[in-house]
């Protein structure tokens, strides 16, 4: 079953001090080569518009895999009430590749 968390819900479940302590480990991880993060997918569409497609994968205690979407648009305020940059984040089940938020 897919999880769909807002910014507000992920507020709540997580504190900055808590986020820090993950970016931190996440940081040592990779260092130590339990990570994986390769270079960014740039799509140039054919709008006056950008995605950025950025996978990654952490092993360890951490154990996840995860594929953050961000698009960049600049006409959005203006032509569609939008902001400009949007962006998602998919979790996968780091065992079966499924997709659980």
């Amino acid at each position: 079953m897919v999880r769909i968390l807002t910014k507000e819900n992920v507020a709540q479940l997580l504190n900055m001090s808590d986020a820090l302590k993950y970016v931190e480990e996440a940081y040592k991880q990779l260092t130590l080569g339990n990570a994986f993060v390769p270079q960014r997918i740039v799509i140039t569409d054919p709008a006056p518009g950008l995605t950025l497609i950025m996978p990654g994968i952490i092993g360890g205690e951490m154990s996840a895999l995860a594929t953050k979407i961000v698009s960049v648009y600049k006409q959005n305020p203006e032509k569609y009430n939008m902001p400009t940059v949007l962006a998602k984040v998919m979790i996968q089940d780091i065992n079966t590749g499924d997709i659980v938020g």
